[in-house]
């Protein structure tokens, strides 16, 4: 527990120092790594309701041993708790880093305070999307700090493969600017639509398929064959949710195809950049501790392009009668957009069939 004694309203160059002295004692790449395995290893194994912990959950609950188990669930369940809970983890580590770049390259204490890295962050900005836009100004300045600074050791020689790596954090940096400013999908709306009550439908029931060449349904059925040349678009998890694209806009919903060891991929490269300038920051401020996070191992690769490709991100569609010109619906790829027309005076269901 932190005590510190205060001292008036001003935070004094003592009580920063304390504080930052804690700050710098936790690492954010060690939070979100344990987070990141569970999440893989709940994709790989059968969970286990004997263990000491469920009974000592089941003990708390007050049930007997022969009461039915009250977190019996199906797989369909915990997939798509995945999926949501890998955009939480990647949107969360996105955030991390760039909170973590603001305190360090924008924020400034407030009149008559001393500077501290972890009040930065607790007085950074509410708005996501305004922490986001401002580290990307600061950092594209001809002005220091810049990223090299926050992000390599202290008087390393920036060899070949330290580049790689610097050139591999820069497009992740970006990537997580990217993904927090971004309206024409609005991944930033769907995490808060997640974190404010769960305001959000997941499926995975659903696929979507580009037919290659025209089916013909006359009889109302479609024969299973004619899907060996289709081009799926949604084949894994959706997250969708409902928002408006500004306060006064229509309403419109939003799908995200969530692929979660690629969206937990994202979360860990993430975490690793961000676990690298903590570590930095935390070396400048207390150069003489032993008591810090450790630099962690730079990847090497892959950058958002590699692992992305032309992936299907989501897509986007109107409830409302749009009020923004242009917004069209239609398919996110990775470093695309492909609007879609529907016909909804010709729709029609059909079954698939064998053959």
């Amino acid at each position: 527990m932190l005590t510190i004694n205060p001292q008036g309203l001003n935070l004094t160059e003592d009580q920063a120092f304390r504080l930052d002295a804690e700050f710098f004692r936790s690492s954010p790449l060690e939070y979100f790594v344990p987070r990141i395995e569970q999440l893989l290893l709940a994709g790989d194994r059968e969970p286990e309701h004997d263990g000491e912990a469920m009974q000592s959950f089941r003990s708390r609950l007050g049930l007997p041993p022969e009461e039915p188990d009250p977190l019996e669930t199906s797989d369909s369940a915990r997939d798509r708790q995945r999926a949501v809970d890998a955009i939480s983890v990647r949107h969360h580590a996105a955030e991390t880093l760039l909170r973590l770049l603001y305190a360090l390259s924008v924020a400034a204490p407030r009149e008559g305070d001393a500077a501290s890295v972890w009040v930065g962050i607790a007085d950074s900005p509410i708005s996501m999307k305004e922490v986001a836009e401002a580290v990307a100004a600061r950092l594209n300045a001809d002005e220091p700090p810049s990223f090299p600074e926050l992000f390599l050791p202290l008087g390393v020689e920036v060899e070949d493969n330290l580049q790689r790596a610097l050139d591999v954090a820069v497009a992740w940096t970006n990537h997580a600017i990217g993904l927090l400013t971004r309206d024409e999908l609005a991944v930033n709306s769907g995490f808060n639509k997640v974190k404010h009550g769960l305001a959000v439908s997941t499926r995975d029931d659903v696929r979507v398929d580009v037919m290659r060449v025209p089916v013909l349904a006359g009889d109302g059925t479609i024969p299973l064959s004619a899907f060996e040349s289709s081009a799926p678009l949604f084949d894994r998890p959706l997250l969708t949710f409902l928002y408006r694209p500004n306060r006064r806009a229509h309403l419109e919903t939003a799908s995200l195809r969530v692929d979660a060891e690629t969206t937990l991929v994202e979360a860990w490269m993430f975490s690793v950049v961000a676990g690298a300038v903590f570590a930095v920051a935390g070396r400048r401020r207390f150069p003489e501790s032993d008591d810090l996070a450790a630099f962690p191992i730079l990847p090497l690769g892959p950058t958002p392009d590699h692992l992305l490709e032309e992936s299907v991100l989501g897509s986007r569609a109107p409830i409302t009668e749009p009020t923004i010109p242009g917004r069209a619906s239609g398919v996110f790829f990775h470093g695309s957009f492909q609007p879609i027309q529907f016909d909804f005076e010709n729709l029609s269901a059909v079954v698939v069939t064998e053959g």
